[in-house]
């Protein structure tokens, strides 16, 4: 998975000429960096998603593929003696 960028020295400056103290900037920047990088741990790829649904939808369609022509056997196989009976 990706990592979220934080610019922390970015922050912490733009806190700095805000007015807030430097040591408090700090704190924030740290905080927040914490934050942001606790809550990005689940998250998933674009690449990573396509992926695996590519890969499920690939197994349900050959299920259904195969279910398809079990379905067209059956089928033959009830319906064709029964129409060369209304046949002959």
């Amino acid at each position: 998975m990706a990592a979220m960028q934080f610019d922390t020295l970015a922050f912490t400056k733009q806190l700095t000429k805000a007015g807030v103290a430097p040591d408090i900037a700090e704190v924030h920047a740290m905080t927040l960096q914490q934050a942001l990088s606790a809550n990005t741990g689940d998250l998933v790829t674009k690449e990573w998603l396509a992926h695996h649904l590519d890969a499920r939808f690939s197994r349900i369609d050959a299920t259904l593929r195969v279910q398809a022509w079990i379905q067209g056997i059956l089928v033959a196989g009830v319906f064709l003696p029964q129409i060369a009976k209304l046949v002959a």
